[in-house]
């Protein structure tokens, strides 16, 4: 059973590489990240630049992020029910659930790979342009 779930969860992802949404959509994160740096512009002044990170984070992933995240997950299923091709796979050794965890799993890895794609991009900026320095709290810098 796990063998099954693995390959099928192996060709899910060779289909999603082949997609142009996959790469667009990563690109739209990426893109969202660098508007917000243009919208809150940080510079080497001796402040901390976390906070850019968290008006960088915080809507990207909570808004622009669950939108392809629901579109891309939607596009799972439906593309091979609306095709036919399920009923191809259906008749292979290949159970429903198991059909169905591979494309969970997808959905997950595309999730994990929006999450770790917006870290990048918004930690990138702050080390290239900011300033890493320690946590201001109040007015100690700690």
């Amino acid at each position: 059973m796990i063998g099954r779930i693995a390959n099928a969860y192996q060709v899910e992802i060779a289909k999603a590489l082949r997609l142009k949404w996959t790469y667009f959509s990563l690109a739209l994160v990426a893109a969202a990240v660098l508007c917000v740096a243009v919208v809150h512009p940080i510079e080497r002044d001796g402040q901390s630049d976390y906070g850019f990170i968290v008006l960088a984070t915080a809507p990207t992933l909570g808004v622009l992020g669950l939108l392809l995240q629901v579109v891309f997950c939607a596009g799972l299923v439906s593309s091979e029910v609306g095709s036919g091709t399920v009923r191809l796979l259906l008749v292979r050794p290949l159970l429903r659930h198991e059909f169905l965890l591979a494309k969970l799993l997808l959905g997950w890895t595309y999730a994990l790979a929006l999450i770790a794609l917006t870290a990048v991009a918004s930690w990138w900026i702050v080390f290239a342009f900011g300033d890493l320095g320690g946590v201001a709290f109040g007015d100690e810098l700690l």
